[in-house]
């Protein structure tokens, strides 16, 4: 045990006795080995080292002038101020090489050895320890730095477009104001002094402009406003990331997986058929399965054809969006939202050209919803609804520009419509309801208006309207319903209101000076300091109506007063109806009239 003890010893000796006198007896020994050799300021030239095996020998400041090295072993070796004209070093290994300063003419283009480089001094290629190196300015284009100790190495206004730093130590490296375009990277460690502006290190890789992120991990990472512009993003890990603000102009994102991201306010594009299958910029949203779009802004979006299986969409704004086509179930839609046969149906939605054959819209909220050129019939509508002419017609319902002439609209729902530019010469508005309508139309049919809201021509439903005040002279309200209405002040002079009904109208203060109500119904009507001079009753229901204060000169004769109750006798250019109101109560009833009359 003694004497191996001894042996051990003495090689131990030998192996650390390697140097410039000393280092031909270890290069002839069988292993060829060297390691840790100190050879510092040894002159080497021409010597011959084919295969040797110079691990963390201590080559600096040596003369290795026309030495032949190949397939060496210099890894982790210090090489730092050595000469190598002229050296061979062909398929040397360099993994950990410690360099800088090194002498020799040799072109920086041309590999020293596989993927290694001498450039100024220093020898770059993977793995080298580059630790405290300065590489300011430096042209390292497209270089292999992959596993590279570049703690504390300055790079300041290094060009490093196209390379590749993966599993590179970057600890205190000074990287301001490098051109990182293309660069490769992952797996970095430590954090770099500075970066140029606009570039991150993020989960280990150099995210910003241009970068090399081909199928990179990260997964669920902060990207908010990050600089993606040209980066070569294929294949990419971006699931449940947030990328709000990002710029992606001309960002290659072709295969990536970008379910659940976060996005919003996204500037540029990418290159076009460079998006994952299925997937849409819209709006500054990536719109695709699984995408969070709570309260995203929405407005005006296309989104035909899209897939949105499992998208959150509650609190989204639709406002006008069109669709079809839909792909997948939303896990959640905006309040009164539905999707059905593949569109997106609610409030404001743009259903123009979609074909809703057999669709039962029955439970939906059709408020403000756009149309036109509308295919198929549904199967059922909310109450009040239909379709005319390829439109959804109904309360609330957008018809801006519509094209409804010559339309049989007879009856419908026009409450709170938009009319705004709509063409409706010619159509049929017979019994039409309506009431706050906005916009103004291109036409309407001969005789008809819109008035303080309203639709007004002969036949409207213009029940419980409120047109106080309304300007409807020589208004043709022929057959019209104003049952309750509120025309208190309104001008009526002249209008045309034969056959109306008026039951319960209140006309306190209106001016009918002139107007034709031949067969009108005005039972309970109020018609308090209403001006009736020259109006024209013959055959109108008067029944329980309230004359206080009203001006009757020249009222014309009754003289058909069939199914009336005032007889012949009714002419009265002088007569107080406040003297005929005999129990006060502000209204005049058949038998109070008639007493006064004398019958």
């Amino acid at each position: 045990m003694k004497k191996i003890i001894t042996l051990v010893l003495l090689s131990g000796a030998l192996y650390s006795q390697c140097n410039e006198k000393s280092w031909k007896s270890f290069y002839k020994s069988k292993t060829q080995d060297m390691s840790g050799c100190n050879l510092k300021g040894a002159d080497l030239k021409g010597a011959k080292l084919v295969n040797a095996n110079l691990t963390s020998a201590n080559l600096e400041g040596a003369n290795l002038e026309k030495a032949n090295l190949t397939s060496a072993n210099l890894e982790g070796a210090n090489l730092v101020k050595v000469n190598i004209e002229k050296a061979i070093l062909l398929d040397s290994r360099l993994k950990g090489v410690i360099s800088g300063d090194i002498k020799g003419n040799i072109d920086p283009e041309i590999p020293i050895s596989g993927k290694y480089h001498l450039i100024k001094g220093y020898i770059i290629g993977p793995g080298v320890n580059l630790e405290g190196a300065d590489l300011k300015g430096f042209s390292l284009k497209y270089k292999k730095l992959d596993n590279v100790n570049l703690k504390g190495a300055n790079l300041k206004d290094a060009d490093l477009e196209g390379v590749t730093l993966t599993g590179s130590i970057i600890i205190n490296a000074n990287l301001d104001n490098a051109n990182l375009n293309k660069v490769v990277s992952g797996n970095l460690h430590g954090n770099p002094k500075s970066l140029p502006k606009g570039w991150f290190k993020i989960n280990g890789y150099l995210v910003g402009p241009g970068a090399y992120l081909y199928r990179a991990n990260l997964k669920g990472q902060n990207l908010k406003g990050i600089n993606l512009a040209n980066a070569y993003c294929e294949g990419i890990k971006l699931e449940g990331a947030i990328l709000t603000d990002a710029n992606l102009t001309g960002t290659n994102l072709f295969g990536a997986n970008i379910e659940s991201i976060v996005s919003g306010g996204i500037q540029g594009s990418p290159k076009e058929k460079e998006m994952p299958f299925g997937w849409k910029l819209l709006k500054g949203y990536l719109i695709g399965p699984r995408v969070d779009l709570s309260n995203a802004n929405l407005q005006n979006v296309n989104l035909k054809g899209t897939n949105l299986k499992g998208v959150k969409l509650d609190g989204a704004i639709l406002d006008y969006v069109s669709s079809g086509g839909i792909k997948g179930e939303p896990e959640s839609l905006p309040k009164n939202w539905l999707k059905i046969n593949g569109y997106l149906i609610g409030p404001k939605a743009d259903l123009s050209d979609a074909n809703l054959e057999g669709a039962d819209l029955n439970e939906t909220i059709l408020d403000y919803v756009k149309s036109g050129r509308i295919k198929g019939n549904p199967r059922s509508f909310p109450e009040g609804w239909s379709k005319v002419k390829g439109y959804l017609i109904g309360p609330k319902a957008d018809l801006s520009e519509a094209n409804l002439k010559k339309a049989n609209l007879e009856g419908l729902n026009l409450k709170e419509v938009n009319l705004d530019d709509a063409d409706l010469e010619g159509a049929n508005l017979e019994g039409v309801r309506s009431g706050g309508v906005k916009g103004n139309p291109k036409s309407l049919p001969r005789e008809w208006s819109k008035i303080n809201g309203y639709l007004v021509g002969p036949g409207s439903d213009l029940s419980n309207a409120n047109l106080e005040g309304a300007n409807l002279e020589r208004a043709n309200l022929n057959q019209a319903s104003l049952f309750s209405s509120n025309l208190k002040d309104s001008n009526l002079a002249n209008a045309d209101l034969q056959g109306a009904l008026l039951v319960g109208a209140d006309l306190k203060g209106a001016d009918l000076t002139g107007a034709n109500l031949v067969g009108a119904n005005l039972e309970r009507a109020d018609l308090g300091k209403t001006d009736l001079s020259r109006t024209d009753f013959r055959g109108t229901i008067l029944t329980m109506i309230n004359l206080t204060g009203a001006n009757l000169e020249g009222l014309r004769q009754i003289n058909n007063h069939e199914n009336s109750n005032l007889d012949d006798n009714f002419n009265s250019e002088e007569i107080s109806f406040e003297d005929a109101d005999i129990d006060n109560d502000g209204l005049l009833t058949k038998e109070e009239f008639q007493k006064f009359m004398g019958n």
